[in-house]
C-alpha cells in the first residue's frame, strides 16, 4: 500500500509530461514547466498552511482549558490537584492527558474513531491492519483474529519463545563473565525472533547473522523513520516527505516488507491447499502459526481474508508484538538490575507483587492499571506478549545475574513509538553457578 499523497504527486507529473510534450523546445517551453510546478506546489502547500492554521486555533483553544504540564508523567492516580493535563510536544502539538481512572474510563470505552494525526503515518506500512483501522471494518477482522489468540494456540509458542530467548542468553555467554551488553538492541532481536516464528513460521536467524537480511533490515528502519517523521514537523506533510531521502528510504522499505509478507502468504496458501488442516491440527509437524490461521479465517457468509488483508494483519502483529515487549522487558531488567533484591526473589521465583494480589487489587479500578489498554480497542495479544515477557525474563534471570554498567551513560527514558532510552540501557551479565 502507498499514501494516497504518493498517487496525486504521481498525478502531477503525468500532467507535467503531457504538457511539456506539447510546449516548444528551447527555454520557453522549460521555463512555463517550471512556473507550472512551482505553482501547483504552491497551491498544495497553501492548502496545508491554510489546515495547518485551523488546527493550531483549535488545539490552543482547548489546551487552554488544561493545566500545563511539564514534567512527564510516571502513572495514574487518585490524587492530585488536576485530573487532565495539557503537554506540549515542541511548540505546535499539545497532547492533552488523563490521570485518573474515572476519567480514563469513558474515553477508552468511546467508540469514538481514532486521530488521524500520528496513524496515518503507519498506513503506508500496516494498510488497513487492527492498530489503524475503523468501524466494520476492524469488528470484522477483530472477530476473525481473534482464535489467533486463544489458549489453545498460544500455548504452543511457549517452546519458541523459550528457544528464542536461549539463543540470546548463549550470545551472551559467548562474550565472557560480566560482559557489558545494551537490552534493547540483543532483546530487540529477540522479541522480532519469536514474532517471525510465530506470525509467519519463518526462522530468519536475526539474531545470530545480525540485521543482515533485507526484511529484517527494512522493519528496522521503518520503525525508525517513523519515529523521526513524528518528530519532525515539516515531514508531516505527505508531499514533502516524500520527496525527502527519508521518504523514499521509507517507501522502499515498505516494498521490501510487502513483497517479502505476500510471498510467504502465497506461497503458504498453496501448501494449506495440499492438505487437511484445522484449528487444532499442524502444519508440517509444526504448530499453527498466525498466518495459518489468518488463511482459514471464514465470516459467516464464508468469506475469508484477501492476500492484502492478511498482509496488513501480519506486518500489523509483527510491528505491534516487536517493539513494545523489547520495550517491557528490556526495561524490567533495568529495574532488576536497579533492584538487587527483588532481582533475588524473582530469581527464587517469587512472582506475585503483593500490591496486585486479589486482596489488595479488589477496590482497586481496572482503569487503574493499563498495560494493554482497555475497552473495545484493547490489545488482542496481550496474552501474547505477557507469556514471551514471562518466559524470557524467567531464562534470564535463571543464567546470569544482571547489574547496571556504571561505566555506560545512565538510561534516560525517551518517548518515541514506545519508551525506549535515550543512550539505550547497558547492564553487565554476570553468568550464575549452576549445578547441571
Amino acid at each position: 500500500m502507498v499514501a494516497s499523497s504518493e498517487n496525486a504527486q504521481s498525478h502531477v507529473y503525468d500532467v507535467l509530461r503531457l504538457l511539456s510534450a506539447g510546449l516548444p523546445t528551447g527555454g520557453a517551453g522549460i521555463t512555463l514547466v517550471v512556473w507550472t510546478l512551482v505553482g501547483v506546489l504552491a497551491v498544495r502547500l497553501s492548502v496545508y498552511a491554510a489546515k495547518f492554521i485551523m488546527w493550531q486555533i483549535k488545539t490552543r483553544r482547548a489546551a487552554k482549558q488544561f493545566p500545563v504540564r511539564h514534567e512527564k508523567s510516571h502513572g495514574l492516580s487518585r490524587e492530585g490537584t488536576h485530573r487532565y493535563h495539557v503537554r506540549w510536544l515542541g511548540p505546535f502539538i499539545a497532547v492533552i492527558g488523563c490521570d485518573h481512572p474515572d476519567n480514563i474510563k469513558p474515553i477508552l470505552s468511546n467508540k469514538t474513531q481514532k486521530t488521524d494525526w500520528a496513524y496515518r503515518f503507519f498506513r503506508p506500512w500496516l494498510g488497513d491492519g487492527l492498530v489503524v483501522s475503523e468501524g466494520s471494518k476492524w469488528q470484522r477482522n477483530r472477530r476473525l483474529l481473534t482464535p489467533a489468540f486463544h489458549f489453545d494456540i498460544l500455548k504452543h509458542y511457549v517452546k519458541l519463545f523459550s528457544e528464542s530467548t536461549n539463543v540470546l542468553l548463549e550470545k551472551w555467554m559467548s562474550r565472557g563473565p560480566g560482559a557489558s551488553v545494551e537490552l534493547f538492541d540483543d532483546v530487540g532481536l529477540m522479541t522480532l525472533d519469536n514474532i517471525l516464528k510465530c506470525s509467519l513460521g519463518y526462522n530468519s536467524s536475526c539474531q545470530t547473522n545480525g540485521q543482515s537480511a533485507p526484511y529484517i533490515l527494512a522493519v528496522h528502519d521503518l520503525a525508525r523513520l517513523i519515529d523521526e517523521r513524528i518528530e519532525y514537523p515539516p515531514y508531516h506533510i505527505d508531499f514533502i516527505y516524500y520527496l525527502s531521502t527519508r521518504g523514499r528510504r521509507f517507501r522502499q522499505a515498505c516494498k521490501i516488507v510487502h513483497s517479502f509478507s505476500e510471498q510467504v502468504i502465497t506461497e503458504r496458501k498453496e501448501e494449506l491447499k495440499k492438505g487437511d488442516f484445522t484449528l487444532s491440527g499442524a502444519r508440517s509437524g509444526k504448530c499453527l502459526d498466525l498466518l495459518d490461521i489468518l488463511l482459514q479465517a471464514k465470516d459467516e457468509d464464508g468469506t475469508g481474508l484477501s492476500v492484502s488483508e492478511i498482509r496488513d494483519e501480519v506486518n500489523t502483529f509483527l510491528f505491534g508484538g516487536h517493539h513494545t515487549t523489547a520495550s517491557g522487558i528490556s526495561w524490567t531488567l533495568f529495574h532488576l538490575a536497579q533492584n538487587k533484591d527483588y532481582q533475588d526473589k524473582c530469581r527464587r521465583e517469587v512472582y506475585d507483587p503483593y500490591r496486585f494480589s486479589p486482596e489488595n487489587s479488589e477496590n482497586r479500578s481496572p482503569h487503574a492499571f493499563l498495560p494493554f489498554s482497555a475497552g473495545p480497542r484493547n490489545c488482542i495479544g496481550q496474552n501474547f506478549a505477557m507469556n514471551e515477557m514471562k518466559v524470557a525474563i524467567a531464562l534470564i534471570l535463571q543464567r546470569f545475574y544482571l547489574e547496571l554498567d556504571d561505566s555506560k551513560p545512565p538510561a534516560v527514558p525517551c518517548d518515541r513509538l514506545t519508551v525506549q532510552a535515550k543512550d539505550g540501557i547497558w547492564v553487565n551479565v554476570h553468568p550464575l553457578q549452576t549445578n547441571a
